[in-house]
């Protein structure tokens, strides 16, 4: 999976969750700030994510922004 599709699939569950259009959401959209998401936001995100793309995150992969997600995931599918 190239990491232009993985950013398509975090578009569309960002979107989906968060009521937004995709076009909204950016490689440099912050999670926290951008969105105004709380922790339980981040962690339905975190496990829409995690069963979406059959991948375990964890709190310590410090995921901030959406580049830095999509990067987590294209790590953890390439250790497959």
């Amino acid at each position: 999976m190239t990491e232009a599709q993985i950013f398509e699939k975090v578009q569309a569950i960002l979107a989906d969750q968060f009521d937004l259009e995709v076009t909204e959401i950016k490689l440099t959209t912050d999670l926290r700030n951008d969105i105004e998401s709380d922790s339980l936001d981040i962690f339905e995100l975190m496990n829409q994510v995690e069963d979406e793309f059959d991948i375990k995150l964890e709190v310590e992969d410090g995921i901030n922004t959406v580049q830095e997600l999509v990067n987590i995931i294209n790590q953890r599918l390439a250790a497959k």
